[in-house]
């Protein structure tokens, strides 16, 4: 008697399991055919260049000050970190500082 009560829980609680489960499907492709996709709106990803400091450091305040909020395009500039103030620094690629290290051997 007892194996039957079982068999009878464990096939009541897989129906269960098996209505959730499709209850859950398909109220998602319900939801993901009636909504609407909203055109792609262009990129407005800023350069790096629009908050950079005559020393090549990022002037946190101009971005603050701008209102801007979003991912920065870096290409064109490598990124370093200052050894002195641990703030990141940029210069645009291709530039050479080391040519005028004195250390240096031409």
């Amino acid at each position: 008697m007892a194996a039957k009560s079982r068999q009878f829980v464990k096939a009541l609680l897989s129906i269960l399991v098996l209505t959730i489960i499709t209850t859950t499907t398909v109220s998602f492709a319900q939801d993901a055919s009636q909504s609407t996709v909203s055109p792609r709106l262009p990129d407005r990803t800023k350069s790096v260049s629009d908050f950079l400091k005559p020393d090549g450091s990022f002037d946190l305040e101009a971005v603050r000050r701008s209102g801007y909020q979003g991912s920065l395009d870096l290409k064109g500039f490598q990124s370093a970190i200052d050894p002195v103030s641990g703030q990141p620094l940029f210069r645009q690629a291709g530039t050479n500082e080391t040519a005028d290290q004195p250390d240096d051997i031409y």
